[in-house]
């Protein structure tokens, strides 16, 4: 097992990147780094950090409903930024950023709307490379838009897979299966 130790600091550290240690609601989140990580930093680093270490054999106590609480916001953050990045269309990459996500919706508005395209609709929608996959008809739209909706559902399913897995490592008291859990 691992030895773990908490940065005390992080929040207070300047020149440290700590946007990937930012909570969904904004607050600093707890971070945890294993004795192999604070082996490397200096002695300098460590005394910043807050992280004072008299016998490294002795691991520190994890609080797991932390670990749990952490580890469910990365999930979450995953999915999230895996649904703003693109899903697959006739073989293609389509951007679904919040901007492209919004032209989506907002087309999809005025397909519903009218059950036909608009009027001046172009037959086309530009996928990530700049090419153009053609959308001539409301059925094709329908394939579009579900393959949005498809690749938003698969993120769901992964990221509810791997919810169940820390909570079996979590019911288990299993710190390392825990802290296994990724979204990669």
């Amino acid at each position: 097992m691992q030895n773990i130790y908490k940065n005390l600091n992080i929040e207070t550290q300047p020149g440290w990147d700590i946007s990937e240690r930012v909570t969904d609601s904004g607050d600093i989140n707890t971070v945890w780094y294993t004795t192999a990580e604070i082996k490397t930093w200096s002695d300098e680093r460590k005394i910043a950090a807050g992280i004072l270490i008299e016998d490294e054999s002795v691991p520190i106590t994890i609080n797991l409903d932390d670990l749990l609480a952490q580890k469910n916001a990365e999930i979450n953050t995953a999915r999230l930024m895996a649904n703003q990045t693109n899903f697959t269309f006739q073989g293609k990459a389509i951007a679904c950023d919040p901007l492209s996500r919004g032209d989506i919706d907002a087309m999809n508005g005025m397909v519903t709307l009218l059950n036909d395209m608009p009027s001046g609709w172009l037959g086309a929608w530009k996928a990530a490379d700049n090419s153009m996959v053609e959308i001539p008809d409301v059925v094709t739209w329908i394939e579009f838009y579900g393959a949005m909706v498809n690749q938003g559902l698969a993120n769901f399913y992964k990221s509810q897979i791997l919810k169940h897995q820390l909570q079996a490592a979590y019911a288990a008291s299993d710190t390392e299966a825990m802290q296994a859990v990724s979204w990669a």
